[in-house]
């Protein structure tokens, strides 16, 4: 039986929310890389340790569930219905999924 590929507005909408539920986690690692530039250049980070700290733990958590639904969606049509997810459908996991592997990286190696 050949696989058919994941075709409709659904796939598409799904796709969409995984790569929408990670542009929040974007911005914190852009904001975070832009702190860090500034400590080590000496100047005075700015902002608020303790705001700093929730934006990270929501943007990680909101970035995880989006990555989880997409991740559920698209294993359940490949091993029930045997239909593959497209090219959009697999950048936009491969990207969550690296975007969600940085911040681990980057704190397990500092």
């Amino acid at each position: 039986m050949t696989m058919l590929p994941l075709t409709g507005k659904m796939p598409r909408f799904i796709a969409g929310v995984v790569i929408l539920g990670n542009l929040p986690l974007l911005a914190f690692i852009l904001l975070f890389w832009q702190v860090m530039a500034a400590r080590t250049a000496g100047h005075a980070g700015g902002g608020d340790a303790i705001g700093l700290a929730i934006m990270s733990v929501l943007a990680y958590g909101l970035a995880l569930a989006s990555f989880a639904i997409g991740a559920a969606y698209f294993g359940y049509k490949f091993t029930r219905h045997k239909l593959r997810p497209q090219g959009l459908h697999k950048i936009a996991l491969a990207w969550s999924s690296i975007e969600l592997a940085v911040p681990l990286l980057y704190f397990l190696i500092t």
